[in-house]
């Protein structure tokens, strides 16, 4: 049985050679002096035994007594007939698979997709939606999200005032969610239902223009746009041609006569 001073003189040799303590627990030392907690034992498989290694820790983080402890442990499972290491390995994947399913990492590879498409605007706004008005739902595994859930996520949006704001973190969320469906990360998109629940903005009918003094205003205001040309272009025509914007903006341009002056709508 090794004993505390044994382990603290251990030395380095030119190959790596062990000092065994008791029922297959064991130190390894290596050529440069690292010293490496071993379990060795044999498990049923075919009628046959199969030899095998447990790693239990490392010398000195782990002392004689914890690896004593840990051996301790993984000889009842040994002895009811498991495999210590099949089921460490188990716990790591299943700790890996639950990290890889939250919300959060789902949505960063649903961004990393999409993101290259967007417009920088879009792109903008897309990240503050997701990265911060849905930060809360970041840690939860995506399967563990329900609709009452997200829904109070919304909520808090929607105390602030910001009622649009809300309906289109819910339309993130309901991307996200979708994406994780075609990934086999889940079966079920939450946000679905709870856009039926959220509060509805309040419409604004912007009046004409009827006195010739705010109109110059206006006029002025369109004139002097340094934004997208394509909506420079539409704001300076807009005034000949009186249409609504939607009209404008579904112009196509075999609806164009060019020589004549002509547009038929």
């Amino acid at each position: 049985m090794l004993t505390q001073l044994v382990i603290k003189n251990a030395k380095g040799k030119d190959k790596t050679y062990r000092l065994h303590d008791r029922g297959g627990l064991y130190l390894e030392v290596s050529p440069t002096g690292g010293k490496y907690w071993r379990y060795k034992y044999r498990v049923q498989r075919f009628n046959t035994l199969k030899e095998k290694r447990l790693a239990i820790g490392v010398y000195p983080e782990i002392d004689l007594k914890e690896a004593r402890e840990r051996h301790r442990l993984a000889h009842l499972v040994v002895s009811s007939g498991g495999d210590p290491s099949a089921e460490k390995q188990q716990r790591k994947a299943e700790e890996k698979a639950q990290f890889a399913s939250t919300f959060g990492e789902i949505g960063k590879q649903w961004f990393e997709t999409q993101s290259p498409t967007w417009s920088d605007t879009h792109r903008t706004r897309q990240t503050r939606l997701f990265f911060t008005d849905l930060l809360d739902l970041h840690p939860h595994p995506i399967t563990e999200i329900a609709a009452p859930l997200l829904l109070k996520v919304l909520r808090e949006i929607e105390a602030r005032g910001a009622i649009e704001t809300a309906r289109r973190t819910c339309q993130v969320a309901s991307q996200v969610f979708d994406f994780g469906i075609a990934m086999g990360e889940t079966n079920a998109n939450p946000a679905t239902a709870v856009r039926k629940a959220l509060k509805k903005p309040l419409q604004k009918h912007h009046a004409a223009i009827l006195d010739p003094a705010e109109l110059g205003i206006a006029l002025r205001a369109m004139d002097r746009f340094r934004g997208f040309e394509a909506i420079k272009v539409a704001l300076k025509i807009t005034p000949y041609l009186l249409v609504r914007p939607g009209e404008l903006r579904h112009m196509e341009w075999e609806e164009l006569d060019l020589n004549a002056g002509r547009w038929l709508v």
